[in-house]
């Protein structure tokens, strides 16, 4: 087995791959869509926190999600299709079942779970203080 190494472009199923690249442009080298979107603090915040959880996401596309048609979710024009589902707050994408699934490290999970001890932190505090 002979394993190619791609680029540092984006390919068909990444998050800021872009489908209206234009076709002379080889894979390797990004579009300024593409760039733009890779390089974006909000994009690099994401794939740190991926790769650091160990996310799936954070390895190759699966097949499903090689659709050359398709724009990743970080360019895609709002409301159309992209190659991967935009999941919801406490949701995170899983490559094998190409579908949502709840994430108990998501970011949105978190910060929840944080508030909710620190309410009930501070609700101990002051309700035990008084006799």
């Amino acid at each position: 087995m002979i394993l190619r190494r791609r680029g540092v472009g984006e390919y068909p199923g990444y998050y800021c791959y872009d489908a209206a690249r234009p076709s002379w442009l080889p894979y390797w080298l990004d579009s300024v869509s593409e760039s733009s979107c890779k390089w974006s603090p909000s994009t690099i915040a994401g794939n740190i926190r991926a790769c650091a959880g160990n996310s799936p996401t954070c390895g190759n596309p699966s097949v499903a999600q090689q659709d050359p048609t398709l724009s990743g979710p970080g360019v895609a024009p709002a409301g159309s299709p992209t190659n991967m589902p935009k999941c919801g707050a406490f949701q995170g994408y899983n490559p094998d079942t190409d579908d949502c699934e709840f994430d108990f490290s998501s970011p949105a999970f978190l910060v929840l779970a944080a508030g909710s001890v620190a309410g009930v932190a501070l609700f101990i505090s002051i309700a035990g203080g008084r006799h």
